[in-house]
């Protein structure tokens, strides 16, 4: 009897863990791949089909944060150049958000379903699976 209880609990256990799913299972492998070379990297700026977009070079541009706005820009020093990115809402790590990208070098680009892949060291780093786009960008609180 002693042992029986022991066993049950055993087998609950074991038969629980088996029938959980995992969600990284069913990512798409290029999906899986174009993520992982984001967070394999802190480098500030726009990302697509794991490949650097446009970069943020301190030497040759400035960033823009308005919190109060959720707005992140990056600009050449002359301001000719830039991209810039306006979220719904701030990102969460179990919540999606839309963003939109305008600017001369990322044109009138929506994204769906935005992904909080990190938030650490005050830097965030986005994600949309349909676009195969990466964004990280630095982050202020708003006071």
């Amino acid at each position: 009897m002693k042992y029986t209880k022991y066993i049950l609990i055993l087998v609950i256990a074991l038969l629980s863990f088996s029938c959980s799913k995992d969600d990284t299972n069913d990512i798409d492998p290029v999906i899986k791949s174009e993520r992982e070379a984001l967070l394999a990297t802190t480098n500030i700026g726009f990302y697509q089909n794991g490949k650097s977009y446009f970069l943020f070079n301190k030497m040759a541009h400035q960033v823009v944060i308005n919190p109060a706005q959720l707005r992140f820009r990056i600009q050449d020093d002359a301001g000719e150049k830039y991209a810039e990115i306006q979220l719904s809402a701030f990102p969460e790590a179990d919540k999606t958000v839309k963003a939109t990208i305008t600017g001369n070098l990322l044109k009138g680009i929506t994204l769906e379903n935005v992904m909080l892949l990190r938030y650490q060291n005050k830097q965030l780093t986005l994600w949309c699976d349909a676009a195969h786009m990466g964004i990280i960008l630095p982050w202020i609180e708003k006071k």
